[in-house]
């Protein structure tokens, strides 16, 4: 019988520390496409040859990580914004409780899980998040983009999850929400768009040490937070704005004109807002088209720190505490 490539589905659990692999999921969740990711660098090897043909070849590292696509389900998004930004402030009492994700000095290294099919499990430790992506269209549930970098590709017995979102909908879309921005000052307002992308980077580099096939750790970079939103504006004052450094300009400024944004999606009673008060936008002016119709402007930027953190992302939800969350390892 064929492997069923419908019937995967993707754990994550924090761990201790480098080395301390997490032995089951934290939370498990659907995918709509990717998954674990083992590269080999495999190559002829460059020798002359008393036959005028490779005598072999030689593998000299083994890349293992995880990237893919999925819904930024309730629960398990509040690991993946700890694992983006590294710092959660969680209050409340009681469902719901709040989880305020900020930039901090240090990211967590994960374990990342995959029941592939009916009989296989896959597992990459000490894994540091490289991207995490955010997008939507119109009122399209929100899609989550996750790629890790991590260390040893092992093989589980079993795949049971502390927090199973696998076969749910319990996920964050548009309806309902709220969308604002500005591009010149710290309070956004009302806007009215048809899309967007909010994407955190963190360039994690694995480092592959004499001696071992496969990496001995993951290193992060600064992380860089960009954005896009695609606006149907009223008038291109906007446009004018980031060109002139105001609404009424009448010349190219010299310097960059900073905004703000407060981005709101919802699932029942919970939330996920995407908030930054310090975004460098540009813009092009909309093309003109015979066949009419309402213009889009596509606004695209780059957070700055604010308060010393480039964005704020603020999770209500049921779950209590992600700090205090750690994996058995």
């Amino acid at each position: 019988m064929a492997v069923q490539k419908a019937k995967d589905y993707i754990g994550v659990a924090r761990q201790w520390a480098l080395g301390s692999v997490a032995l089951t999921p934290q939370f498990g969740h659907g995918l709509a496409g990717g998954g674990i990711k083992v590269a080999l660098s495999q190559e002829p090897d460059p020798l002359t040859s008393a036959y005028l043909a490779r005598a072999g070849a030689y593998r000299d590292k083994v890349e293992n990580g995880a990237e893919y696509t999925a819904r930024a389900w309730e629960k398990s998004v509040g690991l993946y914004l700890l694992a983006a930004l590294g710092s959660v402030a969680s209050t409340g009492d009681g469902d719901p409780y709040t989880h305020a994700f900020t930039l901090g000095s240090s990211v967590p290294y994960l374990t990342v899980f995959e029941a592939k099919g009916d009989d296989t499990i896959l597992a990459v430790a000490d894994c540091k998040l490289d991207e995490l992506a955010f997008n939507w269209e119109e009122n399209q549930p929100v899609e989550l983009g996750v790629k890790l970098v991590g260390t040893e590709l092992s093989f589980p017995a079993t795949f049971v999850a502390d927090v199973n979102e696998v076969d749910t909908h319990t996920y964050f879309s548009p309806i309902g929400g709220t969308f604002k921005l500005d591009v010149d000052s710290e309070i956004p307002v009302t806007a009215t768009l048809v899309g967007g992308s909010i994407t955190i980077k963190r360039s994690a580099e694995a480092k592959f040490y004499s001696g071992d096939i496969e990496a001995g750790d993951v290193a992060e970079s600064f992380c860089e937070v960009e954005v896009g939103f695609t606006v149907v504006p009223d008038d291109l004052d906007e446009w004018r704005t980031i060109v002139t450094g105001a609404a009424d300009g009448t010349s190219a400024a010299n310097s960059a004109t900073y905004g703000s944004f407060e981005m709101t999606f919802v699932y029942g009673t919970h939330s996920l807002k995407f908030a930054a008060a310090e975004v460098a936008f540009i813009c092009d002016l909309p093309e003109a088209d015979p066949a009419g119709g309402a213009a889009e402007v596509e606004l695209s930027g780059q957070c700055y720190l604010a308060s010393g953190t480039p964005i704020t992302v603020t999770l209500t939800n049921a779950h209590k505490d992600y700090d205090a969350d750690l994996a058995d390892s």
